[in-house]
């Protein structure tokens, strides 16, 4: 499942403003109840987030939401 944002305010493309992304965590779930994903794993749910953009070639990052 992929998620895909564009930013295109200035402001926060040169880190002078903050950006957020909304997540839909419910359909998350449903493509790990169809056996799609496995991205809940012991009830926190996995991610892996990468930007490119204004004097960024790229920014990888991975985690666990709680």
């Amino acid at each position: 499942m992929k998620t895909q944002t564009i930013i295109s305010d200035p402001e926060v493309m040169v880190g002078l403003k903050e950006a957020s992304i909304e997540l839909d965590f419910s359909a998350l779930m449903e493509s790990d109840a169809a056996g799609s994903s496995r991205f809940v794993n012991g009830g926190r749910v996995y991610f892996e987030a990468n930007v490119f953009g204004y004097q960024t070639s790229s920014f990888t990052t991975k985690g666990f939401f709680d």
